[in-house]
């Protein structure tokens, strides 16, 4: 594959799933937190993964402190980038249970620069599934692109083309006794042979086979 296709991935380590506990310091049933954290602050083009029965994820980012300006630095607090993307149309049913999604900065309210750290909040609201996470988590600094795939020339295409419309003509119109040459017998031929002794057909060797001039009647 060319080079402008590779993909530079982004490192990173995983953190999670962790439950998300509420003011009580009781966990909060169906929700659940990923931490995401880049080895070195940098932009993201893609977070790509494969679901394994969370119904909605939510994206909140950390910046990286340094390249923030004075007034943020106040306060290092996490930005919601996506509030809700839903990953299972009904939680209750196994629909997008186990797809592979990407979102990208094209989702998110804020921009993909910079981060420091990515926070994705599972939830479930479901009873039936009891296990719920994200797998195969993988980061991406460029977007996705399509790759565009070497296409035959227009002309050699009108040739093929050309070619199947005549074969497919001469196919249709064609007839047995074209290739063969088969005879059709008169009545008295028919009456004859029925008396006489079977017989095998006429033929006479050409180059490459035998031509088939006259078939045997009953």
């Amino acid at each position: 594959m060319d080079g402008m296709y590779e993909r530079e991935a982004v490192q990173f380590t995983v953190k999670g799933p962790i439950p998300i506990k509420g003011d009580d310091e009781v966990d909060l049933s169906g929700v659940s937190a990923i931490d995401i954290t880049l080895n070195e602050p940098t932009t993201v083009g893609e977070l790509v993964f494969r679901n394994y029965y969370t119904a909605t994820i939510a994206v909140l980012i950390l910046y990286d402190k340094s390249k923030r300006s004075e007034k943020a630095d106040r306060k290092r607090s996490w930005s919601c980038s996506i509030s809700q993307k839903v990953l299972m149309p009904n939680p209750h049913l196994e629909t997008g249970s186990h797809d592979v999604f990407s979102i990208t900065p094209s989702d998110s309210c804020i921009p993909w620069n910079d981060i420091s750290v990515m926070r994705l909040i599972l939830r479930q609201p479901s009873p039936l599934w009891i296990t719920f996470k994200i797998e195969e988590v993988n980061l991406f600094k460029n977007l996705p692109r399509i790759i565009q795939r070497p296409t035959a020339d227009s002309k050699e295409l009108d040739k093929l083309l050309i070619l199947l419309k005549r074969q497919t003509v001469s196919a249709l119109n064609w007839h047995p006794s074209q290739s063969i040459g088969i005879s059709v017998p008169s009545n008295t031929e028919v009456q004859s042979s029925s008396s006489s002794p079977k017989q095998s057909p006429s033929c006479e060797q050409t180059s490459g086979g035998y031509e088939i001039h006259r078939l045997p009647y009953n």
